[in-house]
């Protein structure tokens, strides 16, 4: 297993690797999101976009509030159940509220009070 990195994301600008890997955004204070992907630095680019489609992500993520990325590169992990199993890992490690439920834009929720 290979060592997991912090770093903080302070916009879409920062470089990262072009890298399959196991991803967790937390805030200050909790885990947000926990993700794998292909390329961690397309992943990363698209979590900042307007359209990410995690709603209540997609509001951390374009707020001036603190990011922290927290990632590991899976060199020796290709399969996709493989990659599943380790998200799954990250998740029950670090229960992020943005893999618990649904997610439900706060403009829904308004309507429905």
């Amino acid at each position: 297993m290979n060592e997991a990195i912090q770093i903080l994301l302070n916009s879409e600008k920062v470089n990262l690797p072009v890298s399959t890997a196991v991803y967790a955004i937390f805030s200050s204070a909790n885990c947000r999101f926990v993700g794998v992907t292909d390329n961690l630095h397309q992943a990363m680019l698209a979590h900042f976009r307007p359209n990410e489609p995690n709603i209540p992500l997609r509001y951390f993520m374009q707020s001036v509030k603190p990011k922290i990325l927290q990632y590991e590169v899976l060199k020796n992990t290709s399969s996709y159940e493989q990659l599943e199993a380790m998200k799954e890992r990250w998740i029950n490690l670090y229960a992020p509220a943005g893999n618990q439920a649904p997610c439900v834009a706060m403009e829904e929720q308004t309507q429905l009070a």
